[in-house]
């Protein structure tokens, strides 16, 4: 991967680099599409089956840009889009929220 990027966020939230930058969010979120089915009911609350198709959303490959996505949409890529990353290890506060990261995830070479 090169060392200088651009680095354009495709999830809904900023994305804090602790002790780093906040990449903002673009306004353009790359998602999986998703279909629901009937799966019965508990206790009085519908079930469903939940799946998940086609990445939706992801701009073509360009030259010197990266892509922060979910891990949901990494991992429906597999391999096929090194230029795509998500968020490695968290940080969270005292009460186990999310507050940031302190590194991007690669797809494993």
């Amino acid at each position: 991967m090169n060392n200088a990027a651009r680095i354009v966020n495709l999830t809904p939230h900023p994305i804090n680099i602790v002790g780093g930058e906040t990449i903002p969010a673009s306004g353009i979120v790359a998602r999986c599409e998703e279909t629901t089915a009937p799966a019965g009911m508990l206790n009085g609350i519908p079930l469903v089956v939940k799946r998940f198709g086609a990445v939706v959303g992801l701009p073509d490959a360009v030259e010197g840009v990266v892509y922060i996505v979910s891990s949901l949409v990494r991992t429906a890529l597999g391999n096929s889009r090194p230029d795509v990353l998500t968020v490695g290890e968290t940080v969270r506060d005292d009460k186990g929220r999310i507050v940031g990261c302190t590194s991007l995830c690669v797809i494993e070479e």
